[in-house]
């Protein structure tokens, strides 16, 4: 698998689909705390980022109890393998 990886590339690995942070945030001098924010994580490397690409994460339902448990990822891309 590691011989097509010019040809899979880029790649990418979802490191956490949903955790939550604590701490605070400054820029510009204004500092933003936050407490139990969910969030989401990962990682994209290659050379070969396609033409057209879609992502969509979401893991803050208000309607789902307990809400920590439910989170949606996909992504998808337009691209040509083989030729061109």
């Amino acid at each position: 698998l590691a011989a097509l990886g010019p040809l899979l590339s880029p790649h990418y690995q979802v490191l956490v689909s949903l955790g939550h942070a604590t701490g605070w945030v400054e820029i510009e001098g204004q500092r933003t705390a936050f407490s139990d924010a969910p969030f989401y994580a990962e990682k994209n490397w290659g050379r070969g980022f396609p033409r057209k690409w879609w992502w969509l994460q979401c893991n803050a339902f208000d309607d789902v109890e307990p809400a920590s448990e439910l989170t949606l990822t996909a992504t998808g891309a337009r691209r040509s393998l083989l030729a061109g």
